[in-house]
């Protein structure tokens, strides 16, 4: 897990990246793919089509997560005004956590390596993006409230801190609120807007992970879950370090490129992923166990990095359930109203997808992970299923002349750009015709305002914006 040091890993890798920029332009534009292809990808094969052109995320600021607790109190990211602390009692320290440029997983991290804690005595209870605004109640035992109210970390904010019992456990949340911004080509049309709206109000949409389930850029995180899954660990590795991918800069693919070719000379290869300390910062744990050389050195390499590979196992469980999702869509099939996951306890939930896990070579995963220790980390549900499908709570949209801000909530476990590929043609990376007109979407929308966290976070929204532009994962 990446300590509180990571923020100077990025400083340092954006000072190489500059002078790299400089002297190789070309290598730095990202290929025009059309967004279908990127949800072929991930296992989403029916798409509406004849939506208006969109583009979201081109500033972190456009895409703003608030999580709803079980108990129905949401997480804002609203830092203006005075917040009342979260709890009332003893033992555990609670507050929100507003966010920008880093994922749940690295900022618990770094509050870990801040207060001295082990990682298991921060509680969340779910990740939420990297390249988003973003809000969330975080749990904190065996520390204090005043150690926590003296904390000072690069791209994130504690607020509403209290003391009170228990702890945040994942998925103790009801849902989450997303307020979006998507930037149009062109004046958005806000008849036709309305007519998508309400379609997606009546009739729900499928319930797709998102792209962002299976790592940005490259879109590969469930190619490693399946190799784990088949028992495939050096497979997985070199897959996490070289697997080539077509969404990829040019830069980074080519510097994947050369590590294939060194593949086993761990020398070369660290010479190679030194400059990119944090792009690459889950290889450079990895590469820790494979420079040790034991026998087991690729289960070693995966342990290592242990959240990550719970993410990529569950990654392929998602682009399996991505596919069942779209083959339905495709046949007009009607699936029940909820369906099982893979990662699950039960004979019967897994038989839902033996069609496809026998197709993989991964029916036997489950002796995989018991063999391998992965099943440690690798949780393994009692009865896990979803929606098929979901219907967003729409609280309204408002369009201007830049694009559209909406917002709306969804269930614990959604995705919000599923929603938007229901309303929205999205294009990937940011195309010539996207404005950069700063707008406040919650302010646009009446919710309140991220004035007070574009003062507080400003550095850290232009360092994501201007990272979601080049690298890694």
């Amino acid at each position: 897990m990446p300590s509180s040091s990571d923020h100077s890993l990025w400083e340092r890798e954006q000072a190489f990246l500059t002078k790299e920029r400089e002297r190789v332009p070309e290598l730095f534009v990202r290929p025009d793919l059309a967004n279908d292809e990127v949800n072929k990808r991930v296992g989403i094969l029916s798409t509406p089509t004849g939506m208006p052109k969109g583009c979201v995320k081109s500033s972190p600021l456009d895409f703003i997560v608030e999580e709803m607790r079980s108990d129905g109190m949401l997480s804002t990211a609203d830092l203006s005004g005075a917040c009342k602390p979260l709890m009332d009692g003893v033992g555990t320290v609670y507050a929100d956590l507003v966010k920008v440029g880093i994922s749940t997983i690295d900022a618990a991290g770094r509050l870990a390596t801040a207060l001295k804690l082990d990682r298991k005595h921060i509680g969340y209870a779910g990740i939420k993006d990297a390249v988003a605004l973003t809000a969330q109640t975080i749990s904190f035992r065996q520390t204090t409230v005043d150690a926590v109210k003296a904390l000072s970390i690069p791209n994130l904010v504690l607020t509403r801190v209290g003391e009170g019992k228990g702890a945040v456990a994942i998925g103790g949340l009801k849902g989450n609120r997303f307020t979006l911004f998507i930037r149009t080509d062109g004046a958005p049309d806000e008849a036709r807007m309305t007519e998508l709206v309400e379609a997606v109000k009546a009739n729900g949409v499928p319930n797709y992970y998102g792209a962002q389930r299976f790592g940005t850029p490259r879109y590969l995180s469930h190619m490693y879950g399946m190799h784990v899954m088949r028992g495939e660990y050096e497979q997985a590795v070199k897959a996490v370090f070289a697997a080539p991918s077509a969404f990829e800069i040019p830069y980074f693919a080519q510097r994947r490129k050369r590590i294939a070719e060194a593949w086993g000379d761990w020398k070369a290869v660290r010479a190679l992923v030194t400059d990119l300390p944090y792009a690459l910062r889950h290889e450079t744990q990895m590469l820790a166990e494979l420079e040790r050389g034991s026998a087991d050195m690729y289960t070693k390499a995966l342990a290592a990095v242990s959240q990550q590979t719970d993410m990529w196992v569950r990654a392929y469980a998602s682009f399996l359930t991505n596919l069942i999702l779209s083959e339905a869509e495709i046949s007009g099939d009607t699936l029940p109203d909820t369906i099982p996951l893979l990662l699950s306890q039960r004979e019967a939930d897994r038989a839902f997808y033996k069609t496809l896990t026998d197709a993989h070579g991964t029916g036997q995963f489950q002796s995989h992970l018991r063999q391998s220790g992965f099943d440690k980390f690798v949780n393994i549900g009692a009865n896990p299923s979803i929606p098929s499908r979901i219907k967003p709570t729409m609280h309204g949209f408002r369009c201007v002349p830049e694009g559209v801000a909406i917002s709306f909530d969804l269930p614990k476990g959604a995705y919000a750009t599923t929603v938007l590929m229901f309303l929205f043609d999205v294009a990937q990376g940011t195309p010539e015709w996207v404005t950069t007109t700063e707008v406040d979407t919650k302010k646009l929308l009446g919710t309140g305002s991220v004035e007070e966290a574009k003062a507080r976070l400003g550095e850290f929204i232009r360092q994501a914006a201007k990272t979601e532009a080049d690298a890694g994962e």
